[in-house]
């Protein structure tokens, strides 16, 4: 037991020299992550939202960025989600905090996360990725998501529209639909406009990024769409 103990505080104390050497700036999430200085999870929320905890694991104040292209690496069959927006934090030692983020959906292929769905570990997406998220903060949540699919998954303005529907419950006349994914009970329609995937490709063609947005439909095979990396 006494050696247990003298291993956990030679490696506490090396967590607390990392982090004391890390300076007074704020330091990358993806960073302090890979070095073990905190834990990262999250849990899905819906297609626009994350809700992400991190917890500090050193017992000195740590001053965090979240930068654009931060995603949260999925722990299931679902998709992971990239941060929409650049973001900043402190955490007090040992601190733990829960914070929502906004967040798009990569690997369209894969199902919307949901309530029950969780993540693990952070990562960064390639740089095209990230300049089009950098551009696009600001832009309603579709204009991003429609962004984002176009280029990790080469999706045309078709695939787009038809893999993102409004789904209208019989209950809730009058109210407001939510998106779902495509052979839902009560399709009310694209949850994504012509002029939102219009304004994702004005960004895009700013940026010099290649898509296919001009395109109604697509032969996926001809097209190698952008692989997500691992942390």
């Amino acid at each position: 037991m006494m050696l247990l103990r003298q291993a956990r505080g030679w490696f506490q104390g090396r967590r607390d020299r990392q982090a004391l050497a890390l300076g007074e700036g704020h330091a990358d999430l993806v960073t302090l992550w890979k070095k073990g200085l905190i834990h990262a999870k999250g849990t899905g929320q819906s297609i626009t939202e994350i809700r992400a905890s991190l917890t500090s694991r050193v017992s000195v104040p740590l001053k965090i960025q979240v930068p654009h292209g931060t995603y949260f690496v999925s722990t299931g069959g679902h998709q992971n989600m990239v941060t929409r927006r650049s973001y900043e934090l402190k955490l007090g030692p040992y601190e733990a905090r829960e914070i929502s983020l906004p967040a798009s959906c990569i690997n369209a292929n894969l199902p919307i996360p949901g309530d029950n769905d969780r993540f693990r570990g952070v990562a960064r997406v390639p740089e095209t990725l990230r300049r089009f998220l950098q551009a696009s903060e600001g832009e309603d949540a579709m204009t991003v998501q429609s962004g984002v699919w176009a280029i990790t998954d080469g999706y045309s303005r078709s695939m787009i529209q038809s893999h993102l529907r409004v789904q209208r419950a019989p209950v809730s006349r009058g109210g407001r639909g939510l998106p779902r994914e495509p052979g839902t009970a009560f399709d009310s329609g694209s949850a994504v406009s012509d002029h939102q995937i219009e304004r994702a490709k004005q960004i895009m063609d700013t940026l010099d990024i290649r898509h296919r947005l001009n395109s109604m439909f697509l032969n996926r095979r001809r097209f190698i769409p952008w692989a997500h990396s691992q942390p």
